[in-house]
């Protein structure tokens, strides 16, 4: 029982930590959007203007025909950005709404559509690059915000070294992706059996949590049994299930505000906390059990000194 309070204890300790992922995630995305917005709007008007260019004597009105691009972006369906995302990395989708656009601003582009169109597929490889160095961004703002955090949380919770981090983080990190790899293999060479192979895998990585919190802090000090046993991997499960389930709750009360971007950073935030707690209450379990059996040991040894003297 003691791991389950101590998991939501670590919990607790942990939601400070939320501003970390929250900081950097922003970071990366405000340094993004600055970076590629200003990029795009020029590709925008270069391409209008070379437009204009090609029917001689023909002039646009930038704010006319940029309201119109305004319009494209604004009128998308941000309540699901998967979809808008979609949209703009699709060169089919760009290709007509620009269309749709400049023929509204140039009468005579149907007749010079192939002349126009090399303008216009310049102006759409550049954005995909744009929303490419978007997405490379906020992957790398992910992993460093997930790097951080993690390192935040196992500091605090578990008192684990900083060389103790790196090697273990690398050994969960092989960890985990061979348990995707296996899931994966599973789901798709066991059908329905497939699926309880997975749910043992998952049930046994609880198991290698305190199998690995054990090496890092209980090695001769205290048995292997005393922290890796069925009470406790089924306590554990049921701690960080219920965390999970507070995370999930979370975000979906900020979801609710109808803020999908605003809705997608926190939620990634919440994952990267929950993440890193769920994964440290192993560790930490057997440090607290290891540091209370040495000092107990530490006491009666010094209680027999005395009596020996």
């Amino acid at each position: 029982m003691k791991i389950l309070s101590m998991s939501f204890t670590n919990f607790l300790k942990g939601l400070k930590y939320i501003f970390t992922p929250l900081g950097i995630l922003s970071l990366f995305l405000i340094i993004a959007l600055s970076i590629t917005i200003p990029q795009m709007i020029a590709s925008v008007k270069t391409m209008v203007d070379g437009v204009a260019h090609t029917f001689e004597g023909t002039t646009a009105n930038w704010e006319d025909v940029g309201g119109h691009f305004y319009a494209l972006v604004l009128n998308q369906d941000w309540t699901h950005p998967g979809i808008v995302l979609s949209n703009f990395t699709d060169r089919d989708y760009l290709l007509t709404e620009f269309q749709k656009i400049l023929g509204t601003a140039f009468p005579e582009l149907p007749t010079k559509i192939d002349v126009v169109q090399v303008l216009i597929l310049t102006c759409i490889e550049e954005i995909l690059i744009s929303f490419l160095v978007i997405i490379v961004l906020v992957v790398i703002g992910f992993i460093a915000a997930f790097v951080i955090t993690n390192w935040q949380v196992r500091l605090d919770i578990t008192q684990r070294k900083f060389w103790q981090f790196i090697v273990f983080m690398i050994v969960d990190t092989i960890i985990g992706l061979l348990v995707v790899y296996g899931s994966f293999k599973a789901l798709e060479s066991l059908g329905k059996w497939g699926l309880l192979v997975v749910i043992a895998i998952l049930l046994a990585l609880p198991t290698l949590s305190l199998l690995e919190g054990w090496i890092i802090h209980g090695t001769k000090r205290v048995k292997l049994r005393k922290v890796l046993n069925f009470k406790n991997v089924i306590f554990l499960i049921i701690g960080n299930v219920l965390i999970i389930g507070l995370g999930v709750l979370f975000t979906y009360l900020i979801n609710l505000a109808g803020l999908p971007v605003v809705t997608i950073v926190i939620a990634l935030s919440v994952f990267i906390t929950t993440q890193a707690v769920t994964t440290a209450n192993a560790e930490s379990y057997v440090h607290y059990v290891a540091n209370e059996k040495w000092i107990k040991d530490k006491i009666k040894e010094e209680k027999t000194a005395k009596t020996n003297s």
